[in-house]
């Protein structure tokens, strides 16, 4: 199944709002099913849009794309932890964020240090 990551940023690449069909193939999907609870998670946080059965990336969708950049990179680079699956699994997505919102915080003071 494609990360938060794919998606933004195949639709950050993008030249043109892509319908979801267009959007799975260049996900490596055979259909957009695997990832459509995600689009509509993204739609109501406003870092998504759709209009006419095509996705583009707003500007708040931009800066997640970029923050989770940031936060790769420093975690290959220099700042490395571990959660395991069954950690994670155990939490709602209104937590999951709230988790992660957190570790990005955490990530980017460490970044600038």
């Amino acid at each position: 199944m494609p990360t938060k990551y794919d998606i933004l940023n195949v639709l950050a690449r993008a030249d043109h709002p892509l319908r979801r069909e267009q959007l799975a193939v260049l996900l490596g999907q055979t259909t957009y099913r695997t990832f459509q609870t995600q689009l509509d998670r993204f739609e109501k946080q406003e870092m998504v849009k759709q209009e006419n059965h095509a996705y583009s990336i707003l500007e708040r969708g931009r800066l997640i794309l970029d923050e989770i950049e940031v936060e790769k990179s420093v975690v290959e680079g220099r700042f490395l932890f571990s959660v395991t699956e069954s950690e994670l699994k155990g939490l709602g997505d209104e937590e999951f964020d709230e988790v992660w919102a957190a570790l990005g915080k955490i990530i980017r003071k460490k970044a600038k240090q």
